[in-house]
């Protein structure tokens, strides 16, 4: 019997690993080797983005400074793709191990910037230029939008008519000459800039995409983010009635308490969060990090917990958590905080001071959805192609376009500005591809067909529409995989137990009458 326990015990194990590494083998890894963060030119803010947004495409990437490869990393068992980002073009990629490597890795590949290297050319049909003082206009493929950029001191353009081209930039010459501003080539692809913000993220985003070999195209979240009990909650609650008057989809995107909750002010605080809840979707912020913080061991698990609890016992159920970029480069704390969201939105990294890691590995995770928050000003200089007053773009990659929560009334003015001239329709529904949920140990949150759902019940509805019933489900806490795998397994096990049970028995009784009859039959 012994045995049979042990036996038992190492298939469920075996099972439990095996699921997890098959898991683990669906999602696309990619390494990404920088050559500078380049702070001089915030270029620190774009590999934050550039790691921001593979994440919301569900890459896993692991970013690497060139100087820090070791040699045999990147291999094919590992890696689906490499990129190579010069982000300062002094300096460029120069391990000779990462390009080594390079030259003899057989899956995709990326380039960004400058400094093409021998092995990247040989990839490519047609010829590299280096351009000197140009002003370039950039203009979609499909003619969607364009926009003039800034002047550029140097540039190097892949000059060819061969594979994938995204957008063509237009040189302000004496004779306007155009080149292609993005190119695939088979599982070859060159970017010759990149950018947080404007048609060049754009352009880049989509070609990234394809690149991977997605093709889902996704409609805008609009979010009003940097909520906090701090804030005027005159000013806020007025503003959230504007919205709700306005009949847009929405989230809000706020930071809680688990202190002072049986204040006044607390409790002002939440009213206006269930206002917004009536027609808007709330996301969690993280708690602010600073360095006091960073030997406190767990506790921004309790944190979490107990302001998830506390905000659902108040009828509040956040549906995604938010967090600065760099908290998905730490492993204490996405295990501590993201872990709680299969739905996240990841802002952009603040300044380099308010940054404060717990355990920085630069490996991120993926989630069901993780919205790439954009501002939305970041778009404003862009000329975009309308159907009456909105485009028909659809973006390639999850995106929360982001407005500031306005603290005083000229803040709201301009927020409200922003929504009024904005091209994109927020007046549509969420889109369809978005899942919302947050798990913790007692809670499953999800929205789900205009319904808020916590823990297979409907809680709250605030679509007019008619809706189709909700399945019935059962709760899914964070363990819920493995414990569905162990109450699988100890079914079986038990089965097994009674059936020899019932064997011993039936066989125990047969020899207990043999052994009567026997001592029966010599009295005799």
């Amino acid at each position: 019997m012994r045995k049979l326990f042990l036996v038992f015990l190492s298939f469920l194990a075996g099972t439990v690993l095996f699921s997890a590494k098959a898991e683990a083998a669906d999602t696309d890894r990619v390494l990404l080797v920088y050559d500078s963060l380049n702070f001089a030119d915030s270029g620190e803010e774009k590999v934050d983005s550039l790691q921001r947004l593979l994440t919301s495409l569900g890459v896993r990437v692991d970013t690497v400074q060139d100087e820090d490869y070791l040699k045999g990393t990147l291999r094919e068992d590992i890696y689906t793709g490499v990129i190579s980002f010069v982000n300062w073009s002094e300096k460029g990629i120069r391990s000779e191990e990462f390009i080594q490597d390079r030259a003899v890795f057989t899956g995709k590949k990326l380039h960004i910037g400058m400094d093409v290297a021998a092995d990247e050319e040989e990839s490519f049909s047609g010829d590299f230029k280096q351009l000197s003082h140009r002003q370039y206009s950039l203009h979609h493929q499909k003619n969607q939008y364009q926009q003039q950029l800034d002047y550029q001191d140097q540039s190097l353009i892949l000059a060819t008519d061969v594979g994938t081209i995204f957008g063509t930039l237009h040189a302000q010459e004496i004779e306007e000459k155009s080149y292609p501003f993005g190119v695939i080539q088979e599982e070859a692809a060159f970017l010759p800039m990149y950018d947080t913000e404007g048609a060049v993220f754009l352009q880049a985003a989509e070609l990234i995409q394809q690149w991977l070999g997605e093709n889902e195209s996704y409609k805008p979240m609009l979010t009003f983010k940097g909520f906090t009990p701090l804030n005027d909650m005159k000013v806020a609650d007025a503003f959230i009635d504007k919205i709700n008057q306005m009949a847009l989809y929405y989230a809000l995107s706020s930071t809680s308490t688990q202190q002072n909750n049986d204040l006044l002010t607390y409790q002002v605080f939440t009213g206006i969060l269930a206002n917004a809840q009536k027609s808007g979707l709330f996301f969690l912020e993280v708690p602010a990090a600073n360095g006091a913080d960073l030997n406190d061991g767990h506790a921004l698990r309790g944190i979490m917990e107990e302001q998830i609890s506390l905000l659902v016992s108040g009828s509040l159920y956040p549906i995604g958590i938010s967090a600065p970029g760099y908290w998905n480069q730490d492993t204490q704390y996405r295990a501590d905080a993201l872990s709680y969201g299969k739905t996240i939105i990841l802002e952009a990294n603040p300044s380099t001071d308010n940054i404060h890691y717990r355990a920085q590995d630069n490996r991120s995770a993926v989630y069901e959805t993780a919205f790439y928050s954009l501002p939305l000003k970041s778009l404003e200089n862009i000329e975009w192609a309308r159907n009456s007053n909105y485009t028909e773009y659809a973006f390639p990659f999850p995106v929360s376009l982001a407005i500031d929560f306005p603290v005083d009334e000229s803040a709201e003015a301009v927020a409200l500005a922003q929504i009024e001239n904005s091209v994109f329709d927020f007046g549509q529904n969420y889109d369809a591809n978005y899942h919302f949920q947050v798990q913790t140990q007692t809670q499953n949150i999800e929205y789900i067909d205009g319904r808020l759902v916590l823990n297979g019940q409907t809680v709250s509805q605030f679509v007019a529409d008619e809706q189709p019933e909700l399945p019935k489900e059962g709760f899914k806490g964070l363990f819920a995989n493995f414990f569905r795998r162990v109450n699988s397994g100890l079914i079986w096990f038990i089965g097994i137990v009674l059936v020899v049970l019932v064997f011993l028995f039936i066989q125990g009784n047969r020899n207990y009458k043999s052994k009567f009859f026997n001592q029966g039959g010599d009295k005799k």
